[in-house]
């Protein structure tokens, strides 16, 4: 099992695809009428084993039944908090139990209203649908990478049989993408775009040549020693791009062939002490050189949990980025049973939190609800797996998941 978006989000873009709700209502003063959260299972809209949300900070916790994935309420309180609980029932094949991915989202509706909820199980079937890709035979012995939404493929035809690749995928309207080298190496100089290729079940796509535009490149880098510097490129803003390219450099998609919807995203980390730091840019076209040249601050103290009678707290103090730009959005962050089969994944934007200098969280307990199982609320717990803060330059924690133009964010990690 893999865990929700969040965390992975922070150190990978691999799965960075949580895509807008359309249709979201919003009131006379502009305001979100509706919290939506769609669930899904590996992209695969789906009803999860429990759903829970609560009205303000201090209203009543509601279980509340979805519609093929989809969750929807209205917040009245004054305020615009809301919280919701959600927990996604899995089997785990190797300790032959039932493991629990618990996520707890507190949130304003001014930063948050719409969200996908993506939990990752492979031991599930969901009859994905399929890309047949057929290759004319220029494409022998050539490598050749397919990108469609989170789903990627790579295949080299070796003989006149093997011209056909089968990219499994699923039913959705995404930008699909192929990378692929002119000559007889390794490295891909050529790129090739199907924008808005609806899939139903499977689609037959016939490629040549004479489909592609060359693959321009540009240096991404900086001048701070010990850091990691790299790019990658939502098409679309939804099909994550990875070429194999030569040397350092860095994929851009061709101005003949740009959409305003396209993104590169410019990544710099740095790990030290099992301390993590790091930017992310996204910019829709970008320049020769780009350099990425500021971190967040390290300098935040040590979380602290506690576990006193069966109560799992944890206290930290505000964080500041350091970055002028920059605020603090939210404070996410994971903890877990001894076996791993239970994980509870945690996130407080800085607009339900209100301001402070130092802020302190309690598990929520929702035994009063009917559809509740005590094993989802973390007895025994004694530290965290992680706990991150994120830094922005937009207030809308949407963009968080839903990326656009000019917009950044950082992260520290510990």
């Amino acid at each position: 099992m893999k865990k929700f978006l969040f965390f992975v989000l922070i150190i990978s873009t691999a799965v960075l695809f949580v895509s807008c709700i359309p249709g979201q209502n919003v009131g006379d003063d502009g305001s979100p009428e509706q919290i939506v959260i769609n669930t899904l299972v590996n992209e695969i809209e789906t009803n999860v084993k429990f759903f829970a949300y609560k009205d303000g900070k201090s209203g009543d916790w509601n279980e509340l039944t979805g519609s093929l994935g989809r969750y929807a309420f209205t917040p009245e309180a004054e305020d615009g908090n809301y919280s919701v609980f959600v927990v996604y029932e899995y089997y785990d094949q190797y300790q032959n139990k039932y493991g629990y991915d618990i996520e707890i989202i507190n949130a304003n509706k001014d930063e948050l209203a719409t969200l996908n909820m993506n939990f990752e199980d492979w031991t599930v079937e969901t009859n994905p649908a399929t890309i047949n890709v057929n290759f004319s035979y220029d494409f022998l012995n050539k490598y050749t990478a397919m990108f469609y939404g989170v789903y990627h493929g790579f295949h080299t035809p070796s003989g006149n049989d093997d011209l056909s690749y089968e990219l499994p995928v699923v039913n959705g309207t995404k930008d699909f993408v192929i990378t692929t080298t002119t000559d007889y190496d390794d490295y891909h100089d050529s790129i090739y775009i199907d924008r808005d290729l609806e899939v139903s079940g499977e689609v037959t796509k016939n490629i040549s040549v004479s489909d592609f535009v060359t693959l321009e490149t540009f240096s991404a880098t900086s001048t701070l020693e010990g850091v990691n510097v790299w790019s990658e490129i939502l098409v679309g803003g939804e099909t994550l791009v990875f070429p194999y390219l030569e040397g350092y450099n860095s994929a851009k998609i061709p101005n003949s062939i740009l959409d305003s919807s396209d993104l590169h995203i410019l990544v710099i980390s740095e790990n030290e002490s099992d301390l993590y730091t790091g930017i992310y840019k996204y910019k829709n076209s970008v320049n020769s050189t780009e350099y990425m040249n500021t971190l967040p601050s390290s300098t935040w103290a040590e979380p602290v949990l506690t576990n006193d009678s069966n109560v799992v707290s944890l206290s930290w103090n505000n964080y500041d980025s350091g970055i002028s730009t920059h605020e603090t959005r939210a404070y996410q962050f994971e903890v877990q049973s001894s076996d791993y089969l239970r994980k509870w994944y945690i996130t407080n934007t800085t607009g339900w939190l209100g301001s402070s200098n130092l802020y302190n969280y309690n598990m929520p307990d929702l035994s009063s609800l009917s559809g509740w199982q005590d094993i989802w609320y973390p007895e025994n717990v004694t530290e965290f797996s992680f706990f991150s803060a994120i830094t922005s330059n937009n207030s809308n924690f949407d963009l968080y998941f839903n990326p656009i133009d000019g917009y950044e964010y950082g992260y520290i990690s510990k």
